[in-house]
């Protein structure tokens, strides 16, 4: 568990080079937009 922390799932996230868990505040990924504009 990570306390504080806010974590998002992207079930698409692994097929576009990322990991699918990604950490709010560490700012890794594009927008969502960007995300849902790839599909």
């Amino acid at each position: 568990q990570m306390a504080g922390r806010q974590v998002h799932y992207y079930p698409f996230a692994s097929a576009r080079g990322h990991d699918a868990f990604l950490l709010e505040d560490e700012q890794i990924t594009p927008p969502l937009s960007d995300w849902l504009a790839s599909l």
